[in-house]
């Protein structure tokens, strides 16, 4: 299979990502075996990113006792809920935005399979084919 090489952000490689899981359901053996190497190749390449955004187990916990409250319409609990825990609110968000600036940076380059415009099977969506522009040649 032929190969690109990109030099890109990490967000953008996330978007790419996203765009190869909407093209799973694709018919079409050699398109699905690209998409399915690409996607495993960026998952190894951006764990690191999903790491480091991933909630603490106190956060999660807490994240259930809220939306249990507000599904209950309980305003007040939500209220003291969250002065209670505003210190885990702000490193939750503090965690966040290291994300965001992780994603806002250069990737370390990758090489990933490309797609050749006369392979796309012929089921494909302008969104899809507009998502995977980086690995289509």
């Amino acid at each position: 299979m032929a190969t690109i090489e990109l030099k890109t952000t990490n967000g953008e490689l996330v978007d790419l990502m996203n765009g190869l899981f909407s093209s799973q359901d694709i018919k079409g053996k050699d398109f699905a075996l690209t998409v399915s190497n690409n996607i495993s190749t960026l998952q190894g390449h951006l764990a690191h990113i999903e790491e480091a955004g991933k909630p603490t187990e106190e956060f999660i916990k807490f994240a259930s006792e809220i939306r249990a409250a507000q599904e209950a319409q309980d305003t007040d609990s939500v209220k003291e809920m969250e002065n209670a825990n505003a210190t885990l609110i702000a490193e939750r968000k503090n965690q966040l935005d290291k994300v965001q600036d992780m994603l806002k940076k250069d990737a370390d380059p990758i090489t990933l399979e490309i797609v050749k415009k006369d392979s796309l099977p012929n089921d494909v969506t302008a969104r899809q084919v507009s998502n995977l522009q980086k690995i289509i040649i």
